[in-house]
């Protein structure tokens, strides 16, 4: 069911990037790569665990507000999780989220030759969970 409720936005963000018609300031882009999760051991030592590699894939679109900021609004899927061991065997717990970000980020010129920048974000990101699975 909530595949479904979240698809149509999906849908919207992409078909909303696809057709911003893009000035010579703004930037869009795709990103993707992997997420990789881990928990830390239990103090007892009584379960352990292993890091969970998931996908992450999405798109962004920057748009300037001076030169050394800009808002950067995203969207993407995001695999999250954590794999839990013991003596009796492994249990994954698999979940899927659509993220979407409006960041502000901030730049700065780094370096002699002025040539490097080094950039800050921050801002709220909304999460929605769209797939949940647990097997062990």
């Amino acid at each position: 069911m909530k595949t479904r409720t979240a698809a149509p936005w999906c849908l919207a963000l992409v078909a909303w990037l696809a057709a911003a018609q893009l000035d010579a300031q703004m930037l869009a882009g795709v990103r993707g790569g992997a997420h990789i999760a881990n928990l830390s051991e239990d103090e007892d030592g009584t379960w352990g665990s292993k890091s969970r590699v998931g996908f992450a894939a999405g798109a962004f679109l920057e748009v300037p507000v001076s030169p050394a900021v800009a808002v950067q609004l995203e969207g993407g899927f995001i695999q999250k999780g954590l794999v839990l061991e013991d003596s009796s065997g492994e249990l994954a717990l698999e979940l899927g989220y659509v993220d979407f970000g409006v960041l502000l980020k901030a730049g700065m010129t780094v370096g002699a030759a002025g040539t490097s920048r080094l950039y800050v974000f921050a801002g709220p990101t909304l999460g929605i969970n769209v797939t949940c699975r647990l097997r062990g």
